[in-house]
């Protein structure tokens, strides 16, 4: 057992890929695992957290202006560059409008995992992420009102209660398993803590593609098209976020990148 967490950890990409293609080419697996959607994101960040060094989260809060100015970038500039973009290349409109909300959103929880697998500062994406999902319910409707002129009805408190209860649930969990365990004792499994956190993506990919091998069969040139601007505006937003924060430090940089093309629509 011990030995395949240590062989996922090592694979990382080749493992996800594997997921993303069954959850499309196998959809009543993908249909299995879409109820564990949740309890993957949570396992996600449980191991993530467990791995934090305290003393950097707290440096960042102590100065706060790299954290802050990722946040602000994620949350308020990219959506008013990605409008930009829909405006200059045109998409089909539900397509740009997607593109907009999806520049507008958090970046995905996943993203801390994904940093402590490529060496980026962690730190930095685990302050952003739980900044931005709790900030996002106040800033997601004005601008896609703004932007789009998109009235959207959220309820904010039952949001960030689910929000609070799965990013709570989990830190109370990586406390639990801090107290416990020695913290070289965690260092020295670091292979074994990113093969843990691949399996939880693993889910999340298979789970996530509910839906997509049904509607790829349906309308194969749309799913086509929506795939290719995905990973498009993905790779744009990363190159932007790149050079928007070449003035940190280059895992910080490459951090806010991550954090700036990857987000939870």
């Amino acid at each position: 057992m011990l030995r395949a967490l240590a062989f996922l950890g090592r694979h990382a990409g080749l493992v996800l890929a594997v997921g993303i293609l069954v959850g499309i080419l196998a959809p009543p697996l993908a249909a299995v695992a879409a109820p564990l959607l949740i309890p993957s994101i949570v396992l996600l960040l449980v191991v993530a957290l467990v791995r934090l060094d305290g003393r950097q989260i707290a440096a960042l809060v102590a100065r706060p202006a790299a954290a802050a100015s990722v946040v602000a970038w994620v949350l308020l500039a990219t959506p008013v560059l990605m409008t930009g973009a829909v405006a200059l290349l045109d998409p089909a409109p539900k397509l740009g409008t997607a593109m907009v909300l999806s520049a507008a959103c958090p970046p995905i929880m996943s993203a801390i995992a994904f940093c402590f697998m490529v060496g980026l500062d962690a730190a930095l994406a685990t302050v952003v992420v739980f900044a931005a999902i709790f900030i996002v319910p106040l800033t997601l409707p004005p601008l896609a009102l703004l932007l789009l002129g998109l009235s959207l009805d959220i309820d904010v408190l039952s949001f960030m209660a689910r929000l609070a209860a799965i990013t709570g649930g989990s830190l109370l969990a990586a406390i639990a398993i801090r107290a416990a365990v020695a913290r070289e004792a965690i260092a020295r499994r670091g292979e074994l803590l990113d093969g843990i956190a691949v399996a939880g993506l693993l889910v999340f990919a298979v789970a996530v593609m509910d839906g997509v091998g049904q509607a790829a069969l349906e309308r194969p040139g749309y799913v086509a098209a929506t795939l290719i601007a995905a990973c498009a505006a993905n790779a744009g937003m990363q190159v932007a976020g790149f050079v928007a924060f070449a003035w940190l430090a280059r895992r910080q940089a490459l951090a806010a990148a991550l954090l700036s093309g990857n987000r939870n629509m």
